[in-house]
């Protein structure tokens, strides 16, 4: 296991990506958007996962590509 940072707006994962790793968050939130081609809210996320949450393990799990955008929000604290 290791630890990375990424700054507020950074994507990371993309649509379309296969995943290979589970992202636990410590600190700060992240914001899932729809793929690109999706003509309804394009620039606004669809949910926010809080700090301390998961994601990218049902990717994992089973051989999918990721169908949704995750990026950094960064932290309030």
């Amino acid at each position: 296991m290791f630890c990375q940072i990424f700054i507020p707006g950074k994507t990371v994962i993309n649509y379309k990506v296969n995943v290979k790793e589970i992202y636990l968050t410590k600190q700060g939130t992240v914001e899932c958007f729809n793929n690109d081609k999706d003509e309804l809210m394009t620039n606004e996320p669809i949910m926010y996962l809080p700090k301390y949450s998961y994601f990218g393990d049902y990717q994992i799990l089973k051989p999918l590509k990721s169908n949704i955008i995750f990026k950094s929000l960064g932290c309030k604290e």
